[in-house]
């Protein structure tokens, strides 16, 4: 794995099932098209999501964006604290590790406790050093290069 992409989900309605908005829709296809910016040439890619329906349809919409270059979706209620749980970074850190040598670029697309602590887990326990993740907005992501040992923003604009 080269680059680890941390999405925070897009705008949903907060009223019926959870879904995207079209707001959330937009936020994520435009940050898709930025994602795909900032990635290798032709990478292996996964794509990890929450069972959450709004996370669920954020991966998708990445899906149809990366194309041809999307290697799986893995939904998985891990991803998603519930109840003011803190997230499990141990347990995210080895289902996003367990496949890190067939790809290149792992997407995990969660909620914003994720965005707060997870980046800063993976930086000391992967790469030994302390990224300073904080919450960001629906619909951006932290990039975290695993080479230059880096933390990026990713806007949806």
């Amino acid at each position: 794995m080269k680059m680890l992409i941390v999405v925070r989900h897009g705008d949903y309605s907060e009223a019926g099932d959870w879904g995207l908005t079209p707001l959330g829709t937009a936020q994520i296809s435009i940050l898709g098209r930025n994602l795909l910016q900032m990635m290798p040439e032709n990478p292996r890619l996964a794509i990890y999501s929450s069972d959450a329906l709004r996370a669920v349809q954020s991966a998708q919409v990445l899906a149809v964006v990366f194309g041809h270059q999307l290697k799986a979706i893995l939904v998985d209620k891990l991803f998603y604290p519930s109840g003011g749980d803190s997230p499990d970074c141990a347990g995210t850190l080895s289902v996003v590790m367990a496949n890190s040598e067939e790809t290149d670029v792992v997407v995990l697309v969660t909620h914003c406790e994720f965005l707060r602590e997870f980046p800063r887990y993976f930086g000391v326990k992967v790469l030994g050093v302390s990224l300073d993740s904080k919450e960001i907005g629906k619909g951006q992501a932290w990039v975290i290069d695993l080479q230059a040992k880096t933390l990026t923003r990713a806007l949806p604009w």
